[in-house]
Order: C-alpha cells, then structure tokens, then sequence
C-alpha cells in the first residue's frame, strides 16, 4: 500500500495533474490536482478519485482518502483492497 500527499484545487475550468510539486506535513512529494466539481457533496472527492485512478491505472475502489476528506490537503492511500 503506497501513500501520497495530494493537493487538490476544486472549482477550476480545467482538469489537470501535476507531479513532484506539494510537499507534505512531513516533506513527502505529491500531487497537485485541479477539480471541475465543487467541494460540495462530496462531489470534487469523487472526481479526485477518479482522476487518481485513471493516473495510476488501478480501480477506483482500491484509492483511499486517509486524512483531509475536507481539506485541500489529503493523505490518500493506493492499492487498498
């Protein structure tokens, strides 16, 4: 199981994924993530997992938020059974 930072911006025109640019509490590398989808709902979660696991060609089910569920700054765990 491998855990990444991801910073995720909602609400914005485009869609896109940046590698290597967040850094984490601890000083782990991550993603930067733009959303279409409002943080409302839990709308722009489900596009992030979406977008995640079209990144790393893995299922949608086996992406896990760990911490920040409403935070721009998420612990996200892959390869979750």
């Amino acid at each position: 199981m491998k855990k990444i930072w991801v910073k995720v911006k909602p609400n914005k025109k485009q869609l896109r994924v940046n590698s290597n640019r967040v850094v984490g509490p601890n000083g782990e590398i991550g993603l930067e993530v733009w959303l279409t989808k409002l943080p409302i709902n839990g709308q722009a979660n489900d596009q992030l997992l979406a977008i995640l696991a079209k990144y790393f060609n893995i299922s949608k089910n086996k992406i896990l938020i760990i911490k920040g569920t409403t935070s721009h700054l998420k612990l996200i765990s892959l390869g979750q059974a």
